[in-house]
């Protein structure tokens, strides 16, 4: 089993230290390499990964840095609120299965 966690950032500044905990970084379309930089790290915009480069009329598209890898070009899926609804739905259905399994395996 594995564990993920996932930060969402809003606002001018997240500081290099709380940055650096995370081996996976993604920037989304920006309006400068300074804020580029502030995603994956310094100086990652001058090499050629500057997300407020990235296309306005490709929404999701975003620079993926990885632990020790070069910035991947990726884009993510989008869910309007009913497919997030129905989402969140199948998750609980699917917990509640898997924990009446797991109750009858012990």
């Amino acid at each position: 089993m594995g564990y993920r966690q996932s930060w969402l950032t809003h606002g001018d500044v997240i500081s290099t230290g709380l940055r650096d905990l995370f081996a996976f970084r993604w920037a989304l379309r920006c309006t400068t390499p300074q804020a580029s930089d502030t995603v994956l790290g310094q100086g990652w915009a001058s090499h050629g990964y500057n997300a407020a480069e990235l296309d306005p009329a490709c929404p999701g598209v975003g620079w993926l840095l990885h632990e020790r890898g070069l910035p991947v070009r990726c884009r993510t899926h989008y869910l309007d609120d009913d497919q997030v609804e129905q989402l969140a739905a199948r998750a609980v259905i699917l917990r509640r299965a898997s924990r009446r399994t797991d109750s009858r395996a012990g």
